[in-house]
């Protein structure tokens, strides 16, 4: 049988030799459970994760603007902006690099609106996809 020796394994051994509840110290395991506001922002930030990221990475333009104090037109973001920056020779050009639009990234944004108390009817929103959807016959009916 394969032996692990890793770590946060609280499944093979339930209780200690003496009958104890097994408490596994080798991993960040929160002994007291989630904490019940966790529970609840994510409980409420769940609302948010069925749009897709802001593409133009609005917040974030603006707060790395605010820190470099440069405007943020002069900020490009996302996976074309180092493709970008080879065509673009402005000396008010900068590339942040490391920042992309990932839906992984979308739980402290969550967050923030949650704290905010911004939240969508998810029945009644209707996302910006940047252009407007037509719905038109295939050219080639296959």
């Amino acid at each position: 049988m394969y032996k692990y020796e890793h770590g946060g394994d609280i499944y093979t051994e339930r209780t200690t030799k003496d009958g104890k509840p097994f408490v596994d110290f080798s991993a960040n395991i929160n002994p007291l459970g989630l904490p019940n506001g966790i529970k609840e922002a994510v409980k409420h930030a769940l609302k948010g994760c069925v749009n897709y990221p802001d593409p133009f990475c609005r917040e974030l333009a603006q707060a790395t603007g605010e820190y470099l104090q440069v405007p943020q037109e002069y900020l490009f973001f996302g996976n074309g902006a180092a493709k970008c920056m080879e065509t673009i020779n402005h000396p008010h050009a900068h590339l942040v690099e490391g920042i992309e639009p990932l839906a992984k990234n979308m739980a402290p944004l969550a967050e923030k609106r949650f704290v905010e108390g911004k939240f969508e009817d998810v029945a009644y929103f209707v996302p910006f996809y940047l252009k407007d959807f037509v719905a038109k016959m295939p050219k080639k009916l296959i």
